[in-house]
This record gives structure tokens, C-alpha cells and sequence, in this order.
């Protein structure tokens, strides 16, 4: 920005001067208060200082030698006075505003190196806090999604154990009822027991001698040999292998069963050609 004010040739110093009338100065002062110190306005302020007291020396000279009187020389020293005292001020002025711009200067870098500094801290944050909103939003997905797995898998095992109930209630239902048989069934055993000891009370085996059915015989368990098999019944002979009336009462319903055992009134074949042959009938049985 170039400001076209006026020129002088100095007779004090020899320099060109701005020359500027007091209107000038005072607009030019206000610029140079809002303005930094690179405005070239302190530059036409200087000069102008400059060339004011370069004139008033010079009219203080010129003044004594054309006058040469006690009296124009102290009128002459007096208004150089005032204006040195007016030039003075405005010198101090201008130092004091320069002091401050330069110390203004000084101020905005270092605010400008602390402001950049700050900056690189606020976009390091800014990084980070993409990079955890980033992680957060991972981890919210897997954490929608574990829900939603869950309340699956809860809603699957409400269902399951729904169903489980629903069974136990079932078996619960079909225990109670077998268990209101059982009174019923025990007395028809106990029955038939006594029907049977006493249709064949001539067919039991010796005293002390304990025989056992079949099934008890493979299971090797006891066997308690109180119903006798159905050949021997029906030709009226002495069985000394009877059948275990749990299995043949209770189980099959049936008291009359044929011994599967290869055996006559003295006993059965103990013989592994006989068991064999029994073992191998009752399974053709079966």
C-alpha cells in the first residue's frame, strides 16, 4: 500500500522528508495506533519528525541572523522550545508505539507458537477419539449381538424346559396311576401264590433245596422256585425245577410256563450238552 503525501529537500540535514500538515499527522497517528509495525505509515511519521526538527532548527537560525534582536531571538527560541517540547512528545509517543508493537509482535508468536502447539495436541485428541469411537462401535455391535444370542438361547431353554415339565408332568401322571395298581396287583399275586402252593404242594422240590428258573439261572440270581413248570403239571410229576413266580406271575402274567432246562424227577442236566440245548431253546422261544 503506497501513501502519496508530500516531499522535501531538508536544508537542515541534506534528506528528503515527508512534509505533512497537522491534519495529516493526527490521521496518520490514529492509523499507526490501529496498525502493525509493518505499516509503512511509521515510516512517513518518522521522516516527517525528522524533517519538523530539522526545521526548526534551521528557523531558529535563520530567525537570529535576520532579526538580530534579543527579542526575536527569545520569540524564536521560546516557539522552537514549544515545538521541541511538542516534537519531544510525539517522539516519546511514537517510541512508546513502537515498544508496544514490537512487544505486541512478540506476544502474537509466541500466542501463534502456543496455538499451534495446541493445535497439534487438539488433533492428536481428535485422532484418538475417532479411533475409540471407532473401537466403541465394534464392541456395541458384539455386544447387540451377544443379546441377541442370548435371549435366543433363553427363549430356546424356556421352550426346552416347557417341554420338560410337560414330560414330568406325563410321567408324574402315569407313576400315579401304576402306583395305584400296584396295591391291586400285589393282592392278585399273593393270590395266586396261595392257589398254586396249594395245588401243588406234593410237586415241591426237597427240603433245602433251592432251584432256579431259567432267567434267574442265565442272570445267576437268586431265585425264589416257588411255581413249578408246565409239562410237569400237566403229567401230574414231581418238578424239582419249578420257575420263579416274580418272573412268571407278575411279569409274563402266566404260571404254567415250560421249563426251557433239559430235566426229569431226579433233577435237570447240569452238563454243557445240555445247557447248551436249553439255552439254545429258550432263544427259538423267544
Amino acid at each position: 500500500m503506497t501513501y502519496q503525501y508530500p516531499k522535501t529537500h531538508c536544508e537542515g540535514c541534506g534528506e528528503i522528508h515527508y512534509y505533512l500538515t497537522m491534519e495529516e499527522q493526527e490521521l496518520l497517528w490514529k492509523v499507526a495506533e490501529i496498525g502493525g509495525m509493518q505499516n509503512p505509515v511509521w515510516k512517513v511519521l518518522k521522516s516527517n519528525s525528522d524533517r519538523n526538527a530539522c526545521v526548526a532548527k534551521v528557523a531558529s537560525r535563520h530567525l537570529a541572523l535576520v532579526e538580530g534582536t534579543e527579542e526575536v531571538r527569545e520569540r524564536c527560541i521560546s516557539t522552537q522550545q514549544k515545538e521541541l517540547v511538542v516534537l519531544r512528545e510525539q517522539q516519546k509517543k511514537a517510541l512508546e508505539l513502537l515498544a508496544w508493537a514490537e512487544g505486541t509482535a512478540e506476544v502474537r508468536e509466541r500466542c501463534i507458537s502456543t496455538q499451534q502447539k495446541e493445535l497439534v495436541v487438539l488433533r492428536e485428541q481428535h485422532k484418538l477419539a475417532m479411533e475409540l469411537h471407532k473401537k466403541y462401535e465394534a464392541l456395541q455391535k458384539d455386544h447387540d449381538e451377544l443379546q441377541r444370542n442370548v435371549a435366543e438361547y433363553v427363549g430356546t431353554r424356556d421352550n426346552e424346559l416347557r417341554a420338560e415339565e410337560e414330560k414330568s408332568k406325563a410321567l408324574d401322571a402315569k407313576l400315579k396311576a401304576i402306583t395305584r395298581l400296584v396295591p391291586e396287583a400285589i393282592s392278585q399275586l399273593e393270590a395266586m401264590s396261595i392257589h398254586d402252593n396249594y395245588n401243588n404242594v406234593a410237586s415241591q422240590p426237597p427240603t433245602g433245596r433251592k432251584l432256579r428258573c431259567i432267567l434267574c439261572y442265565k442272570d445267576r440270581i437268586v431265585c425264589d422256585g416257588s411255581v413249578q413248570c408246565g409239562h410237569c403239571t400237566e403229567a401230574n410229576s414231581r418238578c424239582v425245577y419249578q420257575q420263579c413266580q416274580a418272573h412268571h406271575n407278575y411279569v409274563h402274567g402266566c404260571t404254567r410256563k415250560n421249563c426251557n432246562l433239559v430235566h426229569n424227577e431226579e433233577g435237570y442236566d447240569c452238563g454243557d450238552a445240555g445247557m447248551a440245548m436249553s439255552i439254545g431253546k429258550e432263544k427259538v422261544l423267544h
